[in-house]
């Protein structure tokens, strides 16, 4: 097993590489790193072997794979967390509080916190993108969305379909997470990074996905007061230094996140979080001019104030500020 752990003040990022070849050791790491869970090999004699990509993030857990043999998994209620299976190849069987669900590649499976779920065939050779988020982040999410408690368990619609619009974005963006949280020296161990991301992909799945607050997310936005957006930009310029998310200005305003983007459109003429990467460009501008390049690299300053991207960062510096960051920390020499 190949395990890559990276710290930072709030964030731990972990990715994990395994393959074994005994079932009771699968067994064992499923019920590690997803739920508690049986697993059972199905049919054929041949050589029982899984493979598995892990990665995770507070509230967020990602796994490319896949068994070489047919088998069932039963993991009883989750619990704790909303999971998505998304068969990149082959066909699962699946159900969910009784209810039973059969995809393949283009169709992905949604199970909540509460009901038994089983998967009562994992075809051999099937390869799945398993996606499982923090119950807490995605129902604070919808609060944000709706700007209210949405009462009981969100119960999502068993099949989402990932071929195309916003289902097939959904895959590709907890895709790309995957593959940055494996990169060495990965942004994503940045708090003002990783929680945001981890926040939108939430969101993402709840204008996704169906559910019985869907049609709410697709009526007319409240409007809120010049005074409410004077309130937010208060906020982000006081906080910009933190893992500020969309949720968390929704909550200080005491409106919806639909409403505050709203108000931003008409009132500012960009979003809010695009208001909030210019306060960190600025910032980011300063800890430059401040900086001994001896000591502290563009990339350190830059993931600090929430660029993941460097090759983005540089442009939007470069436009910004009229050199590149690089310059600007050997002291425009």
């Amino acid at each position: 097993m190949a395990e890559l752990v990276s710290f930072s003040t709030d964030v731990v990022v972990k990715a994990v590489s395994v393959v074994v070849n005994d079932p009771g050791t699968a067994e064992n790491l499923g019920s590690r790193y997803f739920y508690p869970q049986q697993l059972d090999v199905l049919g054929a004699d041949r050589s029982f072997g899984m493979s598995l990509e892990y990665a995770s993030l507070p509230e967020l857990f990602l796994a490319d794979l896949t068994y070489d043999q047919a088998v069932s998994i039963n993991c009883g209620e989750l619990e704790t967390s909303y999971h998505v299976n998304v068969p990149l190849s082959g066909v699962l069987t699946s159900s969910h509080a009784g209810r039973e669900s059969v995809v393949a590649p283009g169709r992905a499976t949604i199970y909540g916190p509460q009901g038994e779920t089983v998967l009562s065939r994992w075809e051999a050779g099937c390869r799945q993108l398993c996606v499982k988020l923090g119950r807490s982040v995605v129902e604070q999410t919808l609060v944000t969305l709706i700007g209210r408690d949405g009462g009981d368990v969100l119960e999502f619609d068993p099949i989402l379909d990932v071929r195309s619009g916003p289902g097939r974005s959904w895959v590709e963006f907890a895709l790309f997470l995957n593959s940055q949280v494996r990169l060495g020296g990965s942004p994503m161990a940045s708090p003002m990074v990783a929680v945001p991301m981890v926040e939108a992909l939430a969101r993402a799945l709840l204008t996704s996905a169906g559910h019985k607050h869907r049609p709410q997310l697709e009526l007319p936005v409240p409007t809120a007061s010049s005074r409410a957006v004077r309130v937010a930009i208060d906020f982000l310029e006081e906080r910009a230094a933190d893992p500020i998310t969309i949720n968390d200005l929704a909550t200080h305003c005491c409106v919806s996140v639909r409403t505050i983007q709203e108000a931003f459109a008409r009132h500012v003429g960009i979003p809010p979080l695009q208001y909030l990467r210019e306060i960190r460009l600025k910032r980011a501008h300063a800890d430059l001019q401040a900086s001994d390049p001896a000591r502290i690299t563009v990339a350190t300053i830059a993931h600090r104030w929430g660029f993941a991207h460097l090759g983005r960062f540089a442009a939007a510096h470069t436009k910004e500020f009229g050199e590149p960051p690089s310059v600007t920390l050997r002291g425009g020499a």
